[in-house]
């Protein structure tokens, strides 16, 4: 991880209503692992870690009772899946609903929103990666890739180069 300092980024917390719910909803739908679970907080592989709302308010604040509301649409979780198509088709299957279908945003990456049980906005797309590479299968050079996607040159050279 990431070290500035001394200093060390560990997770970024979710506080929620239903610790059971919300741990529910990110292991079986979105498969996330579990690395930490402490009954009140699940600290997940990757950063993205849940809280239980009422006990978080009473360890930081000293209060029992929630006086946030939970889930905002001003921060957005971002995950990228191989496979979009058939996941989009499963959570719909679950009954999910959805801020929007997957479409394809202005940078070339197809991706669906939807919201978690707490409602935290959530955005699911395909990899940088395969957008890189669906555009050199279109015939864009390497530049044209870099502009359309405001992705620096370097980076698309790297992936370029992987995937040989």
């Amino acid at each position: 991880m990431e070290q500035d300092n001394g200093i060390r980024f560990l997770c970024t917390f979710l506080f929620v209503k239903d610790i059971d719910v919300s741990k529910k909803f990110y292991t079986d739908l979105l498969k996330r692992k579990i690395v930490d679970d402490h009954g009140h907080h699940v600290i997940f592989k990757g950063g993205l870690a849940l809280l239980d709302g009422n006990y978080a308010q009473d360890v930081i604040f000293g209060e029992k009772t929630v006086k946030e509301s939970f889930g905002r649409s001003n921060l957005e979780l971002c995950f990228e899946v191989t496979g979009l198509d058939s996941l989009f088709q499963r959570l719909k299957k679950e009954g999910i609903a959805f801020i929007h279908p997957i479409r394809e945003q202005s940078w070339g990456q197809r991706v669906f929103r939807l919201y978690d049980p707490d409602h935290h906005l959530l955005e699911i797309g395909e990899p940088m990666s395969e957008v890189v590479l669906r555009y050199k299968r279109q015939g864009m050079n390497p530049e044209e890739i870099s502009e359309k996607m405001s992705m620096a040159i370097d980076r698309i050279n790297n992936i370029l180069e992987e995937k040989k």
